[in-house]
This record gives structure tokens, C-alpha cells and sequence, in this order.
């Protein structure tokens, strides 16, 4: 009996997935930038309905939970209802990329006006550490919440849109997964959507070899197209006014099976 030529490492955290649901898949990535903040040689890959990554990273949710979050004050007189956000040790890192021209042309972002990114990460990161704190059902596991409103990048929730329901759900507590929530912010700092529509239809390609981070991301943007096992494109939904978004739930439009 031959053996497998290229076995996969045994992995440290296991998490369900869905790759169809936009925000999982984004949230994963982010999921693996932390990783691979606590070890530079953490891989992250898809199989199935479950994303795995390896490395020493078995304690990575509970640092990220009591990590110091703050926001990254620039002194030239412009007041930032969002201004970026620094993310304390052992992950050392900075998020901005809602102020990245590049993003904002591209148009996914999907909240403005009274949210604010470090009102969403606190109440967020309260939500997730009022679950149980193992991984498999962190982005998989809908929960009622009523604050903070999310940024809607979890699929589920674009049903929720006034259109649909013929009043605004502002007000309204929704079920959704904090984590997709709290993650996909995480990730869309490295982890871009390819823009198809600018404004409209978004995608990703997921990936079955285990994959550092930096790699991911380039397989992700459609940039290896070798290492992509399963392109996905997603519509970018409006909910409210015309002005709030949500990311869809995605249609599989090519497959590369071994």
C-alpha cells in the first residue's frame, strides 16, 4: 500500500467553516494572521467543511481576548470617527485598512456614520469570550446579540436587509457569529476580496496545501492560481439607505479537484 507523498501536518486548532459564507472564510484568514504573529511558521489550509492550522499556536483565541486593542491617534487636526487600531503583544500588529484608498475604491466596506471599528472590536470581543472558547464552533455558531450591530460581513446576516424585511433592523437583535464578525476584520488587512464589479460582486479562492500566511494571501487574491483549489464570487448587498452593506453568500464559479 503506498503511502500519502505529501502528508498534511498534524493540525493544532480545527475550525468549521463554511467556504461558501464570505465572512467565514475572511474570518479564517484572520485567524491565520494572528497565527502566524505567534509563530512565524504557522500554516493554515481548507479541507472539507473545516479550516486547520498548525503551528504553536494553541493558546492564540485567549491572547487575542486579552490582547490591549487601542486606537491609533494621528495628530493632523482631522477628527476620525475610526481612526486605525493598534493590537497589543504577542501579535504586535495594526489594522487600517478601511482608510486604504485602494479599499476604499474598491468598495467593500460596509458600514459608516455612528459605528466605530474600537466600539465594534470591544463589544465583539466581549461577545466571543462569553462563548465557550474552543475553536470549532467560533465562526460556525450564531448567537442572538443586540450590541454592538455588526459590520455584516457574515453572509447570514444579509437576509436582514430593510427590502426584505419593510423596516430597518437597526434596531432589532440579530443572530450572527461574533467571531466571523471580529475576524474578517482581522483578516481583510492582508487578506483582500478580488474586485470582480467594483461596488457590487467580490472573490476569494480558497486552498487545500498547508500554506504561510503571506502565501495564503496571494492564492486568496487569485494570484497563484496553482496553489487555488476553489474560486467563489459574492455580492455586496444593500441594506439600508443604500449607503450599509453586507457581503452575500457566495457562488462557487470554478474548481481546480486534484
Amino acid at each position: 500500500m503506498m503511502s500519502d507523498p505529501d502528508p498534511k501536518p498534524t493540525p493544532a486548532l480545527t475550525i468549521d467553516v463554511d467556504v461558501a459564507n464570505p465572512g467565514q472564510f475572511f474570518a479564517c484568514c484572520g485567524l491565520l494572521e494572528l497565527a502566524s504573529r505567534l509563530d512565524e511558521e504557522a500554516l493554515g489550509w481548507f479541507e472539507g467543511s473545516q479550516f486547520y492550522m498548525q503551528g504553536s499556536i494553541d493558546d492564540l483565541l485567549s491572547y487575542f481576548l486579552h490582547a490591549d486593542i487601542t486606537p491609533i491617534l494621528i495628530s493632523d487636526g482631522v477628527s476620525r470617527p475610526s481612526p486605525p487600531i493598534q493590537i497589543g503583544k504577542p501579535f504586535d500588529m495594526s489594522l487600517n485598512w478601511w482608510e486604504d484608498e485602494a479599499a476604499t475604491r474598491s468598495g467593500f466596506k460596509t458600514w459608516s456614520g455612528g459605528q466605530t471599528v474600537m466600539g465594534f472590536v470591544d463589544g465583539m470581543r466581549k461577545c466571543v469570550s462569553q462563548r465557550d472558547t474552543r475553536c470549532d464552533g467560533l465562526l460556525s455558531d450564531a448567537i442572538a446579540i443586540s450590541q454592538p450591530k455588526p459590520f455584516y460581513f457574515d453572509s447570514r446576516l444579509s437576509r436582514l436587509t430593510a427590502i426584505d424585511m419593510g423596516f430597518s433592523t437597526e434596531k432589532f437583535t440579530a443572530a450572527f457569529a461574533p467571531g466571523v464578525e471580529l475576524f474578517t476584520l482581522v483578516g481583510l488587512q492582508r487578506f483582500r476580496p478580488i474586485t470582480v464589479k467594483p461596488r457590487e460582486r467580490y472573490g476569494y479562492q480558497t486552498w487545500c496545501n498547508p500554506l504561510p500566511v503571506r502565501l495564503a494571501a496571494a492564492v486568496a487574491h487569485g494570484l497563484i492560481p496553482t496553489l487555488s483549489h476553489q474560486e467563489f464570487v459574492f455580492p455586496l448587498v444593500v441594506r439600508t439607505g443604500g449607503k450599509y452593506k453586507a457581503f452575500g453568500p457566495s457562488t462557487p464559479t470554478r474548481s481546480n479537484h486534484a
